[in-house]
């Protein structure tokens, strides 16, 4: 009967309770067994079935009402069917999440301390705190300028901006530093440095380039090559000089000292220009040019010398003078001094003993 609940349908089994009938059939019940609105209970299967109109055509069909399953669980791939009264848990994961219940609401979280496989940020990612640690192989930024200092407020900290790492030296871990001393406010390069508050201390250490374009202040060590620039100020030591040259007709490269031939060794020297002083008894051959008046002759010097007729040159200057033999035309200069013989000659008359001859 319509609208009615069967307690006596021995069709399909055992009175339950007198409210309902029953059978422990694991088969679900034949639509034909109930009318309308009618309902049975299947022990075996833990179902409860209504007849109900299927369409608008007064046809019937059976539907479940409740049973073991009162609502599913999905993640969107798989599902769980959820009995009543049994209990459904939210976990969260070590490291990753959180979830706590209170009053029936349930709130998911980030721990104090997230650990993650994969992460993809695809919107502004803001870290704050005292250290971030990236353990990573590989680290890729697209941004070509990199900040260092923070936010730039304007607020002198006095430390150094730069790059601190870590190596090793076989030994014993060491720690470096290349960047800018706030200090002295040049680029200084650390090898084996200290960190103090983040102000850097250590001996500098060497740095190996291809091409420097500098100005150089300081001791520069090592070989040049190509053009040279300008270059003001005197080098500390120079061992040789780059191309040898030729001093009085001998090699010169500044490696060690030279003897000149006519100077410091024997042998001859050309020279020209005038010498300021002829010390005594300096040997002079062949003719002798006076230009001008010589400053200083000292006693003696001249010797075995052809003295030019222009030549005014005091006798005590003189050394030993060759036996001239030289015919002379035209009116003679005038001449003081006896000489020590006269062979063909003219003379003036002179008294010996009384007489003239």
């Amino acid at each position: 009967m319509a609208n009615t609940l069967l307690i006596n349908r021995t069709a399909l089994g055992t009175l339950s309770g007198g409210e309902y009938p029953t059978w422990n059939s694991q088969t679900d019940p034949n639509v034909s067994n109930l009318d309308y609105g009618e309902l049975a209970w299947n022990n075996g299967k833990q179902k409860l079935y209504i007849a109900r109109v299927s369409d608008i055509s007064g046809g019937k069909t059976l539907q479940q009402v409740g049973g073991t399953t009162a609502f599913k669980v999905t993640d969107g791939s798989g599902s769980t069917d959820m009995a009543h009264d049994s209990t459904l848990t939210i976990q969260g994961t070590s490291n990753q999440a959180t979830v706590s219940e209170s009053s029936g609401t349930f709130t998911v979280s980030l721990p104090g301390q997230v650990n993650l496989t994969d992460l993809t940020v695809a919107g502004t990612l803001t870290v704050n705190g005292t250290t971030t640690t990236v353990n990573s192989t590989v680290v890729t930024v697209d941004d070509p300028i990199f900040t260092l200092g923070g936010d730039g407020v304007g607020v002198d900290d006095d430390k150094d901006r730069g790059i601190e790492f870590k190596w090793h030296n076989g030994s014993a871990a060491k720690v470096g530093f290349f960047g800018r001393n706030d200090n002295t406010g040049r680029f200084a390069y650390i090898a084996d440095a200290t960190n103090s508050s983040e102000v850097f201390s250590g001996t500098l250490g060497d740095a190996e380039f291809t091409t420097v374009y500098a100005n150089v202040t300081g001791n520069v060590t090592g070989n040049t090559s190509g053009s040279s620039g300008s270059c003001t100020g005197l080098a500390a030591t120079a061992t040789a000089l780059a191309t040898a040259r030729t001093i009085g007709g001998v090699s010169f490269n500044g490696t060690a000292n030279i003897s000149l031939p006519g100077v410091n060794a024997s042998g001859t020297q050309d020279t020209s220009g005038n010498a300021a002083t002829v010390t005594t008894n300096a040997n002079l051959t062949g003719d002798i040019t006076s230009v001008g008046n010589a400053t200083v002759i000292a006693a003696g010097v001249i010797v075995d010398a052809d003295v030019k007729s222009d030549a005014a040159i005091a006798y005590s200057k003189l050394g030993t003078i060759p036996t001239w033999n030289q015919n002379t035309t035209g009116s003679s200069a005038s001449c003081t001094g006896n000489a020590a013989t006269v062979t063909n000659g003219v003379y003036t008359n002179s008294t010996i003993d009384g007489g003239t001859f």
